[in-house]
């Protein structure tokens, strides 16, 4: 737009000089070159780096940064050199270049206040400096996370026991857990499911359980969230804290609901078994790390009958 505007500008200015009509369209399109390429290059610097992201929030905005990479580059190559082409072509000599009036009556109002403002510049700076600091204090205090975490009304524990632990054992234990939860204020119910068919797209042991915490909304959510997970850390086994949709969110991306997953392989169930234990300590000390939560560790004896 940029282009083809000051295109038809420098040619109703060719009419008047009698300046050759290229001479005119190559002057007009080095004049705002630069310009558009730099307002270009300002817009790919804010969504190329979008590309970086991981987890979630990468599979949804890096499309988006392709795609307006892709039509920002491909619309400035367009304009340096289709556009003028065109131009050339199709806007025939003594064509009705007058401007709408809706642009004249802008310019109108524009031409007395861009005067005003070069008569007093330090007014306009001294405005522009009250308007910069408040909007780099608001910048500062913005968040940074591309998704927040969502207010669901629920809360899901992932409870998983040993894996010789038995069906009796596994049901105690999330019972004991279950009566701790819903004596919270804030906590109007709480319902679970131990473990899942084989024969669903997800199957699930008897020792892994799904504890579903649905609030009342009489209590902030985060305060609630704090006390479940206070009680979840006394607890002798692991337990993982999320939110019903982020937890199937955070499974169909990379298969666990925590934020990274380090998968052992061994042939021998004892070399599995210590190389976890080393992990897990060296895990331990790396600074920002909340929880450490190992999956499918134990043996369990299984019986396959053949009719």
């Amino acid at each position: 737009m940029i282009m083809v505007e000051n295109l038809a500008h420098r040619l109703h200015e060719h009419q008047e000089h009698l300046e050759p009509r290229r001479v005119a369209l190559t002057r007009a399109a080095a004049e705002v070159g630069v310009p558009i390429l730099t307002a270009v290059l300002v817009i790919l610097a804010v969504f190329i780096p979008l590309l970086a992201i991981g987890g979630l929030a990468g599979r949804l905005y890096a499309p988006l940064a392709v795609a307006i990479a892709a039509a920002m580059t491909l619309s400035l190559l367009l304009s340096f050199t289709l556009v003028p082409a065109l131009v050339e072509r199709f806007l025939p000599p003594g064509s009705n270049l007058e401007e709408p009036r809706l642009v004249a009556a802008l310019k109108r109002v524009y031409r007395p206040a861009l005067d005003w403002a070069m008569r007093h510049g330090a007014t306009v700076r001294v405005l522009a400096l009250g308007l910069t600091v408040p909007s780099l204090w608001l910048a500062l205090n913005l968040g940074s996370n591309f998704l927040p975490s969502l207010d669901e009304g629920a809360l899901l524990l992932n409870s998983i026991l040993p894996a010789e632990t038995s069906l009796a054992a596994v049901d105690e234990a999330n019972f004991q857990l279950e009566q701790k939860l819903v004596k919270l204020p804030g906590v109007s119910s709480v319902y679970r499911r131990t473990g899942r068919s084989e024969l669903t797209e997800d199957p699930m042991p008897h020792t892994i359980s799904d504890v579903l915490v649905v609030l009342d909304g009489t209590k902030r959510t985060p305060e609630v969230q704090k006390e479940v997970a206070e009680i979840a850390e006394e607890l002798p086994y692991p337990v993982e804290l999320t939110t019903p949709m982020q937890m199937r969110i955070a499974e169909g991306i990379g298969g666990t609901p925590a934020d990274i997953q380090v998968k052992l392989f061994h042939p021998d169930l004892t070399g599995l078994q210590a190389g976890l234990s080393g992990v897990q300590e060296a895990l331990a000390k790396v600074p920002g790390v909340a929880s450490i939560t190992p999956e499918g560790a134990g043996s369990l004896p299984k019986w396959t009958v053949v009719p």
